[in-house]
């Protein structure tokens, strides 16, 4: 299913025709990103079905690369999805918590593909999933030659994730809510540097806020204790002010709505006790 209605939009996104030679065979050309048509909203849901199917099969513990038969990850650095992520995906959802976002960045003469940086957003348990997350940055090759579409996948049930590089504009959130219309080439061009860190940007463990049954927390950076209750409306917002400022509390909630991922009315309650 995903497949079959994604893997079209997908090769229209990276700028890859299929040609046929005259042995019968299948060849890829490279067509210029800048001439490739952007997806509506149909072609960027399809999309991101597809890539959120391709980013979980694999970390899948049996996936192999196509040439050698060998394991695509070792055990320490695929993402530790559960078995029943990957049974979402093979029965044709995409999996309750699944968020995807991409940035596209160029490598310059005398870098590298690996920068080493750290971490910035802590991916919390909720008491209605109290598991762990897990998190996985790829870099993909798309049609135009040094340019990289990266990544980013992050599961984590029963909370509302925001990357902070979507806030500022330099990544996409294509899963939830894919935005369209939606093209490689009108997507900012990041440093190596800045690429590294957003595919590096969340970490898992650590010690979490507790949250009340009930209601939806939401890990952003800079935030610590803002949580949503869904209500027949919308949402009640809930976070305590002396560890949240609430210009950032807005700038969040703004963000969100923004993105389609809140919709509705907003009450904000401004503490979790109440």
């Amino acid at each position: 299913m995903f497949e079959t209605h994604g893997h079209k939009a997908a090769k229209r996104l990276f700028g890859i025709e299929s040609l046929r030679n005259d042995k019968g065979r299948t060849d890829y050309a490279l067509l210029p990103l800048e001439q490739q048509p952007p997806l509506d909203q149909a072609e960027a849901d399809r999309f991101a079905r597809w890539l959120a199917k391709t980013m979980v099969l694999l970390n899948h513990p049996r996936t192999v690369e196509a040439m050698n038969s060998q394991p695509v990850w070792a055990d320490r650095d695929r993402a530790a999805f559960p078995t029943s992520v990957f049974t979402d995906i093979f029965n044709g959802t995409v999996p309750e918590g699944l968020h995807l976002w991409i940035t596209v960045s160029e490598l310059g003469a005398g870098e590298t593909e690996y920068v080493d940086v750290g971490a910035r957003v802590q991916l919390d348990r909720s008491l209605r999933h109290p598991v762990a997350g897990a998190s996985r940055g790829l870099a993909l090759r798309p049609g135009a030659a040094g340019l990289f579409l990266n990544v980013q996948v992050v599961w984590a049930p029963g909370l509302i994730v925001v990357h902070p590089d979507e806030e500022t504009g330099a990544a996409v959130r294509v899963w939830p809510c894919p935005p369209a219309p939606l093209r490689i080439a009108d997507l900012p061009v990041l440093d190596e540097w800045t690429a590294s860190r957003f595919r590096s940007t969340f970490y898992i463990g650590g010690v979490g806020f507790a949250h009340e049954a009930g209601r939806t927390p939401v890990i952003a950076e800079g935030v610590s204790t803002l949580a949503v209750t869904d209500t027949a409306r919308g949402h009640d917002l809930h976070w305590w002010d002396f560890m949240n400022a609430d210009a950032r509390i807005d700038a969040v909630v703004l963000h969100l709505r923004r993105t389609g991922v809140l919709q509705g009315e907003i009450t904000r309650n401004g503490s979790l006790t109440d």
